[in-house]
This record gives structure tokens, C-alpha cells and sequence, in this order.
């Protein structure tokens, strides 16, 4: 019986190691991410970093490379960071990015941005676009669910000043749960590589007899470098058949074993016509290699567009080049200094590409105009943004046209954006988190677009104070107006009447105080609250209703009203002393916040507190009923949390999920929580653009319980099975150890 009992534990406990040892770590052959902070504690929750490693004995370049993000469950990259520029990493070195905001880092951040990382998220190094370009390394941790999860993601997230740390520094099992640990932040970079700490090295005395160096190691065919699509030749002289050709470019210093790798055309998968490139194809580093195109296999359009895709040796899909327009016969499509591509008639296969000064200025430029600026968002100056209208009849791609404002330049790229070629009527916003140009709030400022070359297109300036989120926009006339409506990406809209008479008028004016330009200072109509939604933007309005949140909870500008609801915004002064259940008055105009009716006032003698009633108490309403008809009230909603990430959680009663948003003005420390857990939270709808979401105003208002106790026993699944695994090996354990402690004491007392 003790026979069966010792094999039966021995069996137990060599399945449970050999499931839970972690497979054996080699050292990578490819850039690895090391380190990741996400926060140093309450207020500081933008302190972030993540240090990349290169664990190879080769200088990596990082130009291609995309440092990217996801959110807990999210579907497409969030842009960290693109490397447009050539950045290289020597052998055994490091990099590290962080977040501009985080002041006292302990090592200066080689790069920084505005970007964040949160709690529940994955990060990834991609080489090539974004949602596309192959993924190099990931890591997720907490309860992400998204694609950068390698394995199994990391159990938990990092405290303050917590880092996930990877055990050995390139060694990669692609598990993010064996392959890391929680230690303390210990942030390193460039000036931490070993090359960049060693004496010069003193050449050795020529021998007579020399050794050919030792070639560099190619990286293996299903690893990834900077593979370029440098050139297309769609349309030969003549006949095509057998002529077409497509020039690659490796643009690192490592040589690629091309063998096996596919080139096709425009398709979802490989067709019957891709083109297979020959085993023992070497590219060496900075090197080109023309792939031509023999007859019978995929031939390029020469009318209607096409694209040229190349696939690795397991046919899986890694970049494109595409043209929209006509092959001109005898030209190619080459890709340009400045990143975008052009069509040139100096065909230049396997060597640089060339362009004369006849083809950069054939290059449309068409009538492509700055059509709208914000200067001055409410809440978060990232939200700043710089928009451009195509007036012309044909499509123009802006990559390598160039932004500036008074201080700053930037140049449009085509991996900065999903498309930058805009169709007659179409718009490109560029936002500050990209361009990283700031306007100016005060003082004035000028926006200028230039063609490639330095020629200016089109400029805009303004001379008085932006206030706080009115957007600059052009009218049909070409005329400026300012006005509270921004509509990135939309046609713009105007709160009152615009003709060429009077946009000069009310641009004049705009600094008036107390004063909203353009507006009619006729008596009010007194309305009542629930009227206050169907009425038009712009309408001077008097009405009265309860206070539900303070001034500072939902913004330092901002109360709102419950039953019907509505948001009360304050655009000069200090608010008059209020308390929760205050009777007002206010008088001010029907405007819009991100598609959020609100009452506009200009100052505290708008508002005055006639009474004071009983605590306001929220409606409840189903999580699916979080939209247009509930927006503004006071409402009470709860169900099962379904994600979280970072200020936000979405929870669900079965009528749908609804959004629930920390704003960082309440104060409210967001409770821990898991998915499953129920929480009941009270709150204003609110919408944000085109997302609706609930606010609470304090710490009360969310309540967070566990759906179930924490040791209740799996059902079914795997946990299940496991649990019984373990406390059977316990209780063979327990008897066995309890006869041998006896044997023990019977032979020694």
C-alpha cells in the first residue's frame, strides 16, 4: 500500500514540475524588451519606462522598429514610439524609452514621448507598421488579454517603483510569466552598453600570416530585419512579360538569408502566381537585391493600382508597398528621402534611387489646406491637434510634406498614420502626441504647411488668447473663425451664423471678457431643464435645477445638474460657495463638449442658489441604458466587471456593457478588482466624443465585492482538476509522513 502511495506522490509531484518548469531559456537573437514600470505611485502614474535589450553579438539599428501598446483587451497598437531615425543598440546594450513627464527617473531615458502604460496592458517591439509589422518581443501582465501576451501573461501588475524585470537579460521562453519577475525599478541605457564603457581597443601588431574575417552571422530566414520594398517596376517599355521587377533593400548591418521568401501582389494570401526566391539568396547588410519577375508568375498592374507583398518562408504576411494611381510606362515607384514614394523615370535597380527635379515637382500637390487648429483643450493638452482639408478633385498623399508653428517642425510619415493619402474632401489630423508641436495658448501663433522641398502651401496664423477648447476653423469663404466646436476629422461647425462680414468682427472680439463673441445679448428664454438637450447649439437659455456634483470633482470648471441633467460649464471666475442639493438659477447658452450638451456661463453672477432640497438620489438604469437618453443624469448601475485598465473598468448586468471613468480631479483611488467581481457604481453619464461612460464624483460612489468567495473550488476546467491534483498529493503526503514520524519516535524514545 506505502508502494502505491510513493508512486503515486512521485508521479503527482513530477507531473506538477515538469508542467510548471520553465522550458529552457537560449539567448535571443533579436532585440528583447527587459524592464517595464508602469507607475511610481498616486499622482504619478505617468512615471513610466520600458528599457529594451539587445542580447546579440551584432549592433542593432532600431529605424523601422515600432514600440507599441495595448490596452487589457484591445485590437489594435497604441504608437509608443516609431523610430524613423537611425538609433543603433550595440551588442549586449540597452535603450530606454519613458514617458516625458517623468522628471526624476533614476537614468536619463534615450528617448521619451507622451505616450502612456497602465495597469492590464501588453507592449510589443514591432518591426514595420503598426497592427502589421511582425512582433519581436511582447510582454502583458495582470489580466491583459490581448495578442502581446507570450505564453502566459504576468500574474500581476507593478506596484510603485516596481518593475518586471526579466530574469536573464536575452534569454526568451516566450512566456511572460516564467520569463520575468517583480523586482525594483533599475532602469539602464545606452550609456550602460558595454561598448560604450570600454577603453579604446589598441590594434594589434599585423601578422604575416592572416585569417580571412569571420563573416557576420546571417539572421535566420524567420527572424526579423529591416526588410525594405525600395523600388517597383510596374510598366516596361513594351512588352511586360519577363520584365517587371521589385528591388528589396536590407537597410541594417546584418546580412538576411532570403531563401524561401515569397513575393506576390495585391491578395489576401499567396496566389498561384507568387514568386518563390531561390535557396542560398544572401542579402548582405545596407545591400539591394532585385527580384525580377519571370514570365508566368504575378504580373503588376498598370491601370487601377496594385501592391507588391512579400511573405517569409511560412508564408506569413509581412509588409506591403501599394500604388493607387497609373504605371506610367517606363517609370518607377521608388521610395524617397523623406519615406514616401514617388514615381521617377530614372529607374535605378540595385543601387539608391534617384529623382530629378522634373519629377519631384510632378509630384501633385494640389489644394491642400490647414482647415482647423485646438490650441487650448480642456483637459488634456495632448488632445491638441493641427487639421488638413484636400479641396483639390484627385488624392494627395502628404508623406513628406512638413508642419511647423513657430518653434517646431514636423515631418508627415506614412508609419505615423494608417493613410496619409487623402481623398478629394478627405481630412489628416495630426495630433501633438505625434508631431510634438505645442501651440501657443497665448501670444499668438503661426501654422504653416510646406511641400517637400521648403515651398509653404498654405499658412495660418492667430494673434489672440485660444481659449480653453475652442478650435480655430476655416469657413467655405477660406475665412477663420474661432468657435466651441472642434471636429477633428468632420466638416467644421460654427455656433452662429458666419459670413465674410462678420468673421473678422468676431475674431476681433474674441477676448472680450464676459462677453461670448458673436452672440445675442437679448433676454434669455427661461426653459425648463429637461428641455435643455432638444434645444439649438447656441441658444441663450435661463434655467434652474439641483446640484449633484461639485465644482473640482468633475472638473475644476464643471457641476452638473440631476433630473434631467445637464452639464454646467463655467468659462471665467471662481464658482459661488456650493453644496450638494443647492437650488440655482443659471443663465448662459446651449453649446457642446465633445458632442455633450452643456450650459455655457460666462461668470459667477450667472448662477445664484435659491434653496436648498434633500440629497439628490440616482436613477437606476440598466448598463445598456448608458447613451444619449440617460446623458447628463445622475444614474446607479451595476453588474459583473468585465475588464479594467487603468482609470477605467467596464461592467455588465446582461443589457449590455457600460464604461465607468475615473476622472483624475475626483481623487478616487480606484478599488481593486477582478474580472467576475460585482460593482455597483453612482454616477453622471457622460459622453466623450462618441463614447458614452459613467463618472463617479467620489470615493463612495463605486463599491467593488467579490462575486464569490476566493476559496470556493472550481467546478470544471483545469484549475478543477488541478486543486484535486494537489490536496490528493497532500493527503497521501499527510499519511505517509504521519507513519514514517511515528517509526521515528518508536525507534529513538
Amino acid at each position: 500500500m506505502r508502494k502505491t502511495h510513493i508512486i503515486l506522490i512521485l508521479s503527482a509531484l513530477a507531473g506538477f514540475f515538469i508542467a510548471s518548469y520553465p522550458a529552457y531559456a537560449q539567448t535571443a537573437n533579436h532585440l528583447t524588451i527587459s524592464q517595464v514600470q508602469i507607475t511610481a505611485g498616486p499622482g504619478l502614474t505617468t512615471n513610466d519606462f520600458v528599457e529594451i535589450f539587445n542580447p546579440t553579438e551584432q549592433p542593432i539599428d532600431l529605424q523601422g522598429y515600432r514600440l507599441v501598446k495595448r490596452t487589457q483587451t484591445g485590437t489594435s497598437d497604441s504608437l509608443i514610439k516609431s523610430f524613423t531615425d537611425s538609433i543603433v543598440i550595440p551588442p549586449k546594450g540597452y535603450f530606454l524609452w519613458a514617458n516625458s513627464n517623468f522628471a526624476d527617473i533614476a537614468k536619463t531615458p534615450d528617448i521619451t514621448t507622451s505616450a502612456t502604460i497602465s495597469a492590464d496592458n501588453g507592449v510589443a517591439l514591432r518591426l514595420g507598421g503598426s497592427d502589421t509589422g511582425e512582433i519581436i518581443d511582447s510582454l502583458a501582465w495582470g489580466e491583459a488579454e490581448n495578442i502581446f501576451v507570450e505564453g502566459s501573461r504576468f500574474p500581476t501588475n507593478p506596484d510603485a517603483g516596481m518593475a518586471l524585470h526579466r530574469k536573464f537579460d536575452g534569454e526568451d521562453t516566450n512566456n511572460n510569466a516564467q520569463d520575468f519577475e517583480l523586482l525594483s525599478s533599475d532602469p539602464r541605457n545606452l550609456s550602460d552598453s558595454p561598448m560604450s564603457n570600454q577603453e579604446p581597443e589598441i590594434p594589434a601588431p599585423a601578422k604575416t600570416e592572416q585569417t580571412a574575417p569571420k563573416p557576420a552571422t546571417p539572421v535566420n530566414q524567420h527572424e526579423a530585419v529591416f526588410l525594405v520594398i525600395n523600388e517597383i517596376f510596374p510598366n516596361p517599355s513594351g512588352t511586360d512579360s519577363g520584365l517587371e521587377w521589385a528591388e528589396l533593400y536590407n537597410s541594417t548591418n546584418t546580412p538576411l538569408d532570403l531563401s524561401g521568401w515569397w513575393v506576390d501582389d495585391s491578395g489576401t494570401e499567396l496566389g498561384s502566381g507568387a514568386y518563390e526566391i531561390p535557396d542560398g539568396t544572401m542579402l548582405a547588410g545596407l545591400d539591394y537585391y532585385v527580384v525580377e519577375l519571370p514570365a508566368g508568375s504575378f504580373a503588376l498592374n498598370n491601370t487601377g493600382g496594385d501592391c507588391v507583398k512579400i511573405y517569409d518562408p511560412d508564408k506569413n504576411f509581412k509588409k506591403e508597398i501599394c500604388y493607387a494611381d497609373s504605371a506610367g510606362e517606363g517609370k518607377s515607384f521608388a521610395k524617397s528621402s523623406t519615406g514616401g514614394y514617388l514615381w521617377t523615370d530614372k529607374m535605378t535597380p540595385g543601387s539608391a534611387n534617384e529623382f530629378s527635379a522634373q519629377t519631384i515637382f510632378q509630384t501633385q500637390k494640389g489644394n491642400i489646406v490647414i482647415n482647423e487648429l485646438l490650441p487650448n483643450p480642456e483637459d488634456d493638452e495632448e488632445e491638441e491637434f493641427i487639421e488638413f482639408l484636400n479641396l483639390d478633385e484627385e488624392e494627395i498623399d502628404l508623406a513628406g510634406w512638413v508642419v511647423t508653428d513657430q518653434s517646431r517642425s514636423y515631418e508627415i510619415h506614412s508609419d505615423d498614420f494608417s493613410n496619409t493619402t487623402l481623398e478629394p474632401g478627405g481630412f489628416l489630423v495630426v495630433s501633438r502626441i505625434v508631431s510634438k508641436i505645442a501651440l501657443n495658448n497665448t501670444r499668438g501663433e503661426e501654422v504653416s504647411l510646406m511641400f517637400p522641398g521648403g515651398e509653404v502651401v498654405d499658412r495660418v496664423s492667430y494673434t489672440e488668447t485660444a481659449r480653453e477648447n475652442w478650435a480655430y476653423a476655416r469657413t467655405e469663404n477660406g475665412k477663420y473663425f474661432w468657435t466651441e466646436i472642434a471636429t477633428p476629422g468632420k466638416e467644421n461647425i460654427f455656433t452662429q451664423e458666419v459670413s465674410s462680414e462678420n468673421v473678422s468682427d468676431a475674431v476681433d472680439s474674441i477676448d472680450i471678457p464676459g462677453e461670448v463673441a458673436g452672440l445675442s445679448t437679448s433676454t434669455a428664454t427661461i426653459v425648463a431643464l429637461r428641455e435643455v438637450h432638444s434645444l439649438k447649439v447656441g441658444s441663450r437659455i435661463q434655467t434652474n435645477g439641483q446640484v449633484v456634483s461639485l465644482p473640482n470633482a468633475l472638473g475644476s470648471s464643471v457641476v452638473y445638474l440631476s433630473g434631467s441633467g445637464i452639464r454646467v460649464f463655467l468659462a471665467s471666475g471662481t464658482w459661488p460657495e456650493l453644496a450638494l442639493g443647492d437650488i440655482v438659477n443659471i443663465t448662459g447658452e446651449v453649446g457642446s463638449y465633445h458632442n455633450e450638451t452643456q450650459i455655457k456661463i460666462t461668470g459667477p453672477d450667472d448662477i445664484s442658489v435659491t434653496g436648498q432640497g434633500a440629497l439628490p438620489s440616482p436613477g437606476r438604469i440598466e448598463t445598456g441604458d448608458v447613451g444619449e437618453e440617460t446623458e447628463g443624469h445622475f444614474v446607479l448601475v451595476s453588474g459583473v466587471v468585465t475588464s479594467s485598465e487603468g482609470d477605467t473598468f467596464f461592467i455588465d448586468d446582461g443589457s449590455g456593457v457600460a464604461r465607468i471613468y475615473i476622472m483624475d480631479t475626483t481623487g478616487i483611488e480606484k478599488p481593486k478588482m477582478r474580472k467576475g467581481d460585482i460593482a455597483v457604481v453612482r454616477g453622471i453619464v457622460s459622453q466623450f466624443n462618441d463614447n458614452y461612460r459613467v463618472l463617479p464624483r467620489m470615493t463612495g460612489d463605486i463599491e467593488v465585492g467579490q462575486a464569490s468567495s476566493a476559496s470556493t473550488l472550481s467546478r470544471t476546467g483545469i484549475d478543477y482538476w488541478f486543486k484535486v491534483l494537489i490536496l490528493c498529493v497532500l493527503g497521501f503526503l499527510s499519511v505517509d509522513l504521519y507513519d514514517i514520524m511515528k517509526s521515528w519516535y518508536r525507534k529513538f524514545v
